[in-house]
């Protein structure tokens, strides 16, 4: 009996030792688990660590790179022009205030750049003012005499009246297949408010030095003297348009100048035909009959924003309604 008992007794430690050794190693083995776990998280956190650092560090130096090359394009760095390149500057948009400066600006940095040996004018406008026009083609011209390069004007859009008036001043213009050309004219347009104003009960008191003074008054009808007024300068700034169309275009013309200067556009075809343009083709087209040269874009270059936008908006209500005669506040323009 005794020995019966300490054999169960041996049987039972024993039991008792295999159950706490394998507790033991359970724990052990839960243990190592959560170790390796912390690891392989501390791990990942300095891998992510060294991602986001690299990443702001990326972030920031392209955003300081971006900054000093906007920086430096603002005030009129421009990557070095390569050889034998031929200069774009673009005639884009309505010709309004301050519009012959910036390309004058751009006319200017093409033609001293000993490394251009042509310039393309790229016009896609539907004209606006004769007098910033004018600007334009005889800063051309003065420029063109001092460095002699060859200069194209290629219709990529539309080269409507004073837009034009600025193509004819090259020394020969292109135009895109479907480009329109034309509105050889001049127009004067204005608002009369007076039937609303009436309406609301609203009078409008002016008090001009002559009869012609509150001319195009755009809060009354025009009276004969002004319509009369009005249309004489019509007809002398058309008649100056069409003289310098046939001054310029000369024996290419294959229409007399009276038939041409009607306002309406053509299509390249068509244009071609009348003698308005020489040939029919590309930007690119043109840089490759000139000896494949490369392309160089010389703006001007624009700048969108929500200034710019709201200064245009109210540029343009103001022409069309500020009270007494002025070419740009009473849209004057050819077109």
């Amino acid at each position: 009996m005794a020995n019966e008992t300490n054999d169960q007794g041996q049987s039972a430690s024993a039991a008792g030792y295999s159950e706490t050794n394998t507790l033991l190693q359970n724990v052990i083995t839960e243990q190592r688990k959560i170790t390796d776990d912390l690891l392989k998280e501390r791990k990942s956190d300095r891998k992510w660590s060294w991602i986001k650092r690299w990443g702001l560090i990326i972030s920031f130096a392209f955003a300081l790179v971006t900054s000093v090359y906007g920086w430096l394009q603002a005030n009129g760095w421009k990557m070095p022009t390569p050889k034998n390149s031929v200069a774009v500057v673009d005639i884009k948009g309505p010709i309004g205030p301050g519009f012959s400066e910036k390309v004058n600006d751009a006319l200017t940095k093409a033609f001293e750049d000993t490394k251009i040996k042509a310039i393309e004018l790229r016009i896609d406008s539907p004209g606006g003012s004769p007098v910033e026009a004018e600007q334009v083609y005889t800063e051309l011209e003065a420029l063109r005499k001092k460095h002699p390069k060859q200069v194209i004007a290629v219709v990529s859009g539309m080269a409507a009246s004073a837009a034009y008036m600025i193509a004819i001043h090259a020394d020969r213009i292109v135009s895109n297949q479907y480009g329109m050309t034309g509105s050889i004219g001049a127009i004067i347009t204005t608002w009369n408010w007076s039937v609303p104003m009436d309406k609301v009960g609203v009078i409008n008191r002016t008090f001009a030095s002559g009869p012609l003074k509150d001319m195009l008054n755009p809060y009354r009808a025009p009276n004969q003297i002004e319509a009369a007024k009005a249309n004489s300068i019509v007809a002398a700034t058309a008649k100056l348009f069409r003289e310098d169309v046939a001054k310029q275009r000369g024996k290419k013309l294959k229409k007399d100048i009276m038939d041409l200067a009607t306002g309406e556009v053509w299509t390249a075809p068509e244009a071609k035909e009348l003698g308005l343009i020489d040939s029919i083709g590309t930007v690119e087209g043109v840089a490759r009959e000139l000896g494949d040269l490369k392309i160089v874009e010389f703006g001007p270059d624009e700048k969108p924003g929500i200034s710019r936008f709201f200064k245009t908006a109210v540029q343009d209500f103001m022409r069309e309604t500020m009270v007494g005669f002025n070419t740009q506040q009473q849209g004057f323009e050819l077109r």
